[in-house]
């Protein structure tokens, strides 16, 4: 549609992107007005930590760097793949338009979900499949474990209309995804390059980069409240649901030839743990802001945001040298840009230059 317009197609990307990235942080935002709420400073402190919360890894990378007697930038982003491209936090997605796409119709199907209008949440998983491979194949599988789980502990609002769409969908996703564009020899082509190796979501990723949420999440679930009192909650049932199904599908290389592991990962996990921990975070962050005096609450606050938010400071830094190795940054000669303006200039729809 935008290019029968005519609109130039750098503007067309910048105008998705910027649409998706409104669609997304409305949506995030109000699933974390769902979860959390919004009455206090603690709960508005929550949410900067929600969009751009990460982990350890510029302080493992930094660590790894002190021991080894040299420091450089990339050294802060040795353990963040891709120079931090496989965006494995929430808010570094909202960088990225499509991923700010796919994260918004995710967790609005999520949100459906926690509202127990399954009926709009299996469409919105439906739309997921028909968008991405990966997100899609996980959206599909978490609303039919978590539909499938509440009926088993009987809840009677699932109806086997939800449970028998759910498993079409992921029979649909399956077949179309897996059997279906196999057929191609283009898709094939693609699949081998999914296949190649370099895209294992490790241990020395997914440690640091889960540590702060993950470390919340045993307190949650070993003392404060327990997993037992946890369980009873069906949102935390979701949560939890949600984290195996992600986590899980990261880690499908070890059970089967893997097809890009770390794909699967892009802050989902993470999303789940957050949400799961989140009542935690913000009653710490509410003990901080209430330190007297206050001089002293404002430095503990500033401390643990710091903290939460160093590996999105880190890789946003990044940015501020377009020249450095870790940035993706994309130069054009003059004679390069001449050739672009001669097609800005000849080329008119429907005309596609490749």
């Amino acid at each position: 549609c935008f290019q029968q317009l005519g609109l130039n197609p750098g503007i067309t990307y910048n105008i998705f992107g910027i649409a998706a990235l409104l669609f997304a942080s409305f949506v995030a935002v109000r699933f974390y007005r769902e979860v959390v709420g919004w009455s206090s400073s603690a709960s508005k402190f929550g949410l900067v930590c929600f969009f751009w919360g990460g982990g350890v890894l510029a302080l493992t990378g930094l660590a790894r760097s002190y021991i080894r007697g040299s420091f450089d930038l990339d050294a802060l982003l040795r353990y963040d793949p891709v120079n931090g491209w496989w965006m494995l936090n929430f808010g570094r997605n909202l960088v990225y338009p499509t991923e700010a796409y796919y994260h918004a119709v995710f967790l609005l199907s999520m949100l459906f979900l926690l509202r127990r209008r399954f009926g709009i949440a299996i469409g919105l998983a439906g739309l997921m499949s028909l968008s991405h491979p990966f997100t899609g194949l996980e959206a599909v599988l978490i609303v039919l474990a978590y539909l499938g789980l509440e009926r088993i502990l009987g809840n009677h609002s699932v109806k086997p209309l939800h449970l028998v769409s759910s498993f079409a969908l992921v029979l649909f996703h399956l077949g179309y995804y897996v059997i279906f564009l196999r057929q191609f020899a283009d898709h094939r082509a693609l699949l081998m390059r999914w296949q190649g190796p370099g895209f294992d979501y490790e241990p020395r990723t997914f440690l640091p980069a889960l540590f702060i949420v993950g470390l919340l999440a045993i307190v949650r679930l070993s003392f404060w409240p327990g997993v037992r009192r946890l369980w009873r909650e069906p949102r935390n049932r979701l949560f939890i649901v949600w984290f195996l199904v992600v986590f899980g599908l990261t880690q499908h290389n070890l059970v089967m030839k893997a097809s890009q592991p770390i794909h699967f990962a892009h802050g989902y996990d993470w999303i789940a743990l957050f949400f799961l921990t989140a009542p935690l975070l913000v009653a710490g962050l509410d003990r901080l802001i209430k330190i007297r005096p206050a001089l002293v609450g404002i430095l503990a606050v500033s401390a643990l945001m710091l903290f939460f938010l160093l590996d999105n400071i880190v890789w946003f830094s990044t940015f501020a040298d377009p020249h450095s190795e870790v940035s993706d940054a994309i130069y054009l000669t003059q004679s390069q840009k001449q050739v672009l303006n001669w097609l800005s200039e000849s080329a008119v729809p429907p005309d596609m230059v490749v």
